[in-house]
C-alpha cells in the first residue's frame, strides 16, 4: 500500500510541474538572421547588422493559439512593409519573412547612422496580441551581426490579453449647417479604429456615393463600385489606423442625408449621419 501510494503522489508531482510549466511558458518572439550561421536575438535587442543582409526573419513560438496571417504587421521606422513581406504560419506561431533594401525607395532600407526600429504585431484566433521590436543599425564596417552595446530599454510586453473589441471611431470635423443655399457642400470627417478599418463608404440620401477602401493598408477610392480612373474630387489620406476624408458632396432634395459609414477587420460597424435643408434660390 505504501509503494502504491508512493508511486500516485510521485506522479501527481509530476503532473503538478507540467501543468505548472505549461501554464507559465511564455511566447517566445527573436529575431533571426539565416544567412549569417541563423544569429538569433532576442525580443527588444539591439542589433548591429553589416551591409549585405538582405533579409531578417521574426519568429513567434509557443502562442497561446494559432496566429492570424490576416493580423500580421510588420513595420520598418513606422513604414508598412507589407509588400516585402512572407509570412509562414507555424504550429502556435508563425515565421515572417522581412526584405530588407527590395527596392530604391530608402523607405524600406536600413538608413545610416540611425537606429532603424523594426516593429511587429500580430494576434491569434483568441484575440491575445503579441508584439516585438528590435533596433536595426547598419555598419559598413561589420562582417557579421552582433549585438549592440547594451543600454536600458523600456520593457514592450510581448503578449497582451485580448482587446475589448470596439467599432470603428467617425467624426465629422467640419462644422455642418442645417440649412444651405450652395449645391455642393465639403464633407470633411475623421475615421480611426485600432483594429484596422476595412471600409468606408459616403452615403447621400441612402446611396451610396463613394467608397474606400484599405489595400496593405493604403485608401483605394472607388466611384459606383469601381476604382476610378482619373483623380476624383476632394482627399482621402491615411493608413489602416486613420483615414482623413474631405469630399464635396451634392445635395439633390430639399432634405438631405449625409452619412459616413465605417466597418474594420472584425467586421464591426459605425455610421453617423447630418441632415440639411438646401433653400432654393
Amino acid at each position: 500500500m505504501r509503494e502504491i501510494h508512493r508511486s500516485a503522489g510521485a506522479a501527481i508531482a509530476v503532473l503538478s510541474c507540467l501543468w505548472a510549466h505549461q501554464a507559465w511558458a511564455q511566447p517566445t518572439i527573436q529575431l533571426r538572421i539565416p544567412t549569417h550561421g541563423d544569429a538569433r536575438f532576442e525580443n527588444s535587442s539591439s542589433v548591429i547588422v553589416p551591409p549585405d543582409v538582405k533579409a531578417v526573419e521574426i519568429w513567434v513560438q509557443g502562442t497561446l493559439g494559432d496566429i492570424e496571417v490576416s493580423s500580421v504587421r510588420v513595420r520598418l521606422n513606422e513604414m508598412p512593409m507589407t509588400p516585402f513581406v512572407s509570412i509562414n504560419q507555424l504550429p502556435k506561431g508563425a515565421r515572417i519573412i522581412v526584405k530588407i533594401g527590395a527596392t530604391m525607395n530608402p523607405d524600406y532600407n536600413l538608413k545610416r547612422d540611425i537606429e532603424n526600429l523594426l516593429t511587429f504585431d500580430s494576434s491569434d484566433v483568441g484575440r491575445v496580441s503579441y508584439r516585438g521590436q528590435f533596433y536595426l543599425s547598419r555598419d559598413e564596417t561589420a562582417s557579421v551581426p552582433r549585438l549592440a552595446p547594451t543600454r536600458v530599454l523600456a520593457p514592450r510586453p510581448v503578449v497582451e490579453p485580448a482587446p475589448l473589441e470596439r467599432p470603428p471611431v467617425v467624426v465629422f470635423t467640419s462644422e455642418w449647417p442645417t440649412r444651405a443655399s450652395e449645391r455642393v457642400l465639403l464633407l470633411a470627417a475623421e475615421v480611426t479604429d485600432q483594429e484596422g478599418l476595412r471600409r468606408i463608404v459616403v452615403e447621400v440620401n441612402g446611396k451610396d456615393v463613394e467608397e474606400v477602401l484599405l489595400e496593405n493598408e493604403q485608401p483605394v477610392r472607388k466611384k459606383n463600385g469601381w476604382i476610378a480612373r482619373g483623380a476624383l474630387p476632394g482627399t482621402v489620406v491615411g493608413d489602416g489606423k486613420k483615414i482623413t476624408l474631405s469630399i464635396p458632396v451634392s445635395l439633390n432634395k430639399e432634405i438631405n442625408i449625409v452619412a459616413v459609414r465605417a466597418e474594420n477587420q472584425l467586421g464591426l460597424r459605425t455610421r453617423i449621419d447630418r441632415t440639411v435643408q438646401r433653400i432654393r434660390q
